[in-house]
């Protein structure tokens, strides 16, 4: 939507959808300010580069927007961490907005935010997002030996929490999960019901 197009013209074909935004990019980039978009080819246009510098800081890029994630263990207790996410654009005349995982923000100076676990800003996104939601988390952060501490039990808690309140599509783990922490996922999760789409009358979606 945010490129001026509709996800129902897409129904039965969304192979047609990368063609159709890097069309529509190319068409109005630079008429809002996206001059950098005449540099690039069709790829990075569209996709987004996701490199992980062991063991703890992730870059994101796409043309819009670089995403860097730093995640450091909490001081007193193991089973929480501290989370780090700067999002950094370039300046477009006129924009008063930057477009997060999160929502949209401000655009101003750098500002250290302060987010802890439970306020919503961690799924204020996903709450008003048109599409499905998949969740593939890590088995917590990795220890100084590369291993995982994070229980089934633990991890298991907290994916359903995101599920019973209706977060969630799909379900997966990432690092460090085992068969264990799947079946653990799986008990949980399947007693919730998949995350219902919002009707949405006029929001943005990051297209």
């Amino acid at each position: 939507r945010a490129w001026g197009l509709d996800p129902a013209d897409f129904n039965g074909h969304t192979g047609d959808i990368r063609e159709a935004i890097i069309a529509a990019k190319r068409r109005m980039g630079p008429e809002i300010g996206y001059t950098n978009y005449e540099n690039m080819s069709d790829q990075p246009l569209v996709d987004y580069f996701h490199c992980t510098l062991f063991p703890n800081l992730t870059i994101t890029m796409s043309p819009e927007q670089c995403q860097i994630l730093r995640t450091k263990p909490h001081p007193t207790d193991p089973q929480k961490c501290v989370f780090h996410h700067w999002v950094l654009a370039p300046p477009v005349e006129g924009m008063k907005e930057v477009e997060t995982p999160i929502g949209p923000m401000p655009l101003e100076w750098a500002e250290n935010r302060h987010s802890v676990y439970g306020d919503g800003q961690s799924v204020g996104f996903v709450e008003k997002a048109w599409c499905r939601v998949s969740a593939h988390p890590n088995a917590g952060l990795p220890n100084e030996f590369g291993e995982y501490d994070e229980t089934p039990e633990s991890m298991s808690k907290v994916v359903g929490e995101f599920a019973s309140s209706g977060y969630l599509n799909i379900v997966g783990g990432c690092c460090g999960t085992t068969p264990e922490h799947l079946k653990a996922i799986i008990d949980v999760v399947s007693l919730e019901k998949p995350r219902a789409i919002p009707e949405l009358k006029s929001e943005w979606v990051n297209a």
